[in-house]
């Protein structure tokens, strides 16, 4: 019987959950992603309420969703790396921050923490807006960052599509 209730409060919670609600967005930029070289610098602030949540933050790449999904199908067969650092920003110092791209996320075994090449990963839609995420990371402790995201290689799948990156939290696509 204990078990059985403990399994329904466990069930009510997550049916009350918001984690698949789009979280907060900590800051964002556009970012051309059609050819190599294009760069976004983004600020943004972590605060003490962040660090109580002990979720990791996401660097993501937002765009259009396509009507025939055949950019987000590309991006489901082929890799799109682009050079990452995030930093935080303390007395004047620049401390970066080990940042993983969703493959090492999934599989930490194969490691890849600190590396500046990430791949984009198709993460979810919402019937108008695709999403990728470029890498996770935690923030030690609340202050200024800056993530600094650049293309390496042309990408002309992205040619005349609005791309913008976005520091949030993680959350639940839901899909």
């Amino acid at each position: 019987m204990a078990s059985a209730v403990v399994l329904l409060g466990v069930a009510w919670q997550l049916a009350c959950s918001d984690s698949s609600q789009v979280p907060e967005v900590l800051a964002s930029a556009s970012l051309p992603m059609a050819r190599a070289g294009a760069s976004a610098r983004i600020d943004f602030t972590v605060t003490q309420a962040h660090l109580a949540t002990r979720r990791r933050l996401m660097v993501a790449l937002d765009f259009p969703q396509t009507q025939d999904g055949k950019l987000e199908d590309s991006l489901l067969q082929q890799d799109v790396p682009v050079a990452l650092d995030v930093v935080l920003v303390q007395n004047g110092q620049l401390i970066a921050i080990p940042i993983q791209d969703y493959r090492a996320l999934l599989e930490p075994s194969r490691g890849r923490a600190n590396s500046d090449v990430v791949n984009l990963h198709l993460y979810g839609h919402d019937g108008s807006t695709s999403s990728g995420v470029l890498a996770g990371f935690y923030p030690p402790q609340a202050g200024h960052y800056t993530a600094t995201v650049r293309t390496i290689q042309d990408q002309p799948r992205f040619a005349g599509i609005r791309t913008t990156v976005k520091i949030v939290p993680f959350y639940n696509t839901g899909e």
